[in-house]
C-alpha cells in the first residue's frame, strides 16, 4: 500500500502517507486556498479541521495537507527505534528466589494496518460515539470517508511504537534440606521448586496486539 518508500538519503523503515489538516495556517499552505476564509472552518472534537457548514453532518471530512510546493505525500513516522534496552533483577525473601526480566524500547512508530482496515468495516474502536454528548460526535463518513483514504497511508495509523514488556518471570522455592529425606531426596544437596512465565505484561499506548511482534 505504499507505506514505506526506498528514497536516497532517507533510512529504511520511514513510513510515507498522507497529513490531515488541523489548523487554518495548514490549511493556508497549500496554494489553492489562498482565498480561504477563516470563519469558514472549524476544528472538530477530534481536532482535524473541517468545513463549518459540514461539521456534525454526514458530509463532514478531514482535509489532506498538501504544503507550499503542492506536495501531498510526506514522511509521517520512522519505525525505527531511538534505544532498545533491557534489564533484569534478582531477589531472595527467605527461601524464595525472584527472578524478572524487563526489555522495551524507546521510539519508534507502527503503522496499524490492522485497525485501518477495521475502519472500512466500522471496527475501529475510535468510530465509537457511544456516551458523548451530541455536539463532540463526529460521523462514521468522516472515518470511512476521509480518515480510512481509500487504504492508502495517513497519519491517523501512525502509532508510538514504544513499550516496556515484562519478558520473563520465574519465582522459585528452594527446599529445606531437613525434608529432603522424608520425600526420599536424602542423597540430594538441595532442591529448587521453580515456576516460569514468560511475557506476561507490556506496557504500551500501541492500541494493537502487540508492538513488539508488529
Amino acid at each position: 500500500q505504499g507505506v514505506f518508500w526506498y528514497q536516497a538519503g532517507q533510512p529504511l523503515g520511514v513510513i510515507y502517507g498522507t497529513k490531515w489538516v488541523h489548523t487554518f495556517a495548514q490549511l493556508l499552505d497549500n496554494p489553492a486556498n489562498a482565498g480561504a476564509q477563516a470563519s469558514d472552518y472549524v476544528v472538530n472534537p477530534l481536532g482535524y479541521l473541517v468545513l463549518a457548514s459540514q461539521r456534525g453532518t454526514a458530509n463532514e471530512v478531514p482535509i489532506p495537507y498538501v504544503d507550499k510546493t503542492g506536495a501531498n505525500k510526506f514522511i509521517i513516522g520512522n519505525v525505527n527505534p531511538n534505544l532498545n534496552y533491557g534489564f533484569q533483577n534478582d531477589v531472595r525473601w527467605g527461601q524464595f528466589a525472584i527472578h524478572a526480566n524487563f526489555d522495551g524500547q524507546m521510539g519508534g512508530d507502527i503503522y496499524n494496518f490492522s485497525k485501518q482496515w477495521m475502519t472500512q468495516d466500522l471496527r475501529n474502536p475510535g468510530m465509537d460515539m457511544v456516551g458523548k454528548a451530541q455536539d463532540q460526535k463526529v460521523a462514521e463518513n468522516f472515518f470511512t470517508l476521509g480518515i480510512y483514504n481509500g487504504l492508502d497511508p495517513n497519519q491517523y495509523f501512525v502509532e508510538s511504537g514504544a513499550y516496556l514488556k515484562l519478558r520473563e518471570l520465574s519465582v522459585g522455592y528452594d527446599v529445606s534440606p531437613r525434608l529432603l529425606p522424608k520425600i526420599g531426596l536424602g542423597q540430594a544437596s538441595g532442591l529448587r521448586i521453580s515456576f516460569l512465565a514468560r511475557n506476561l505484561i507490556t506496557w504500551t499506548k500501541y492500541s494493537g496486539l502487540d508492538p513488539d511482534v508488529v
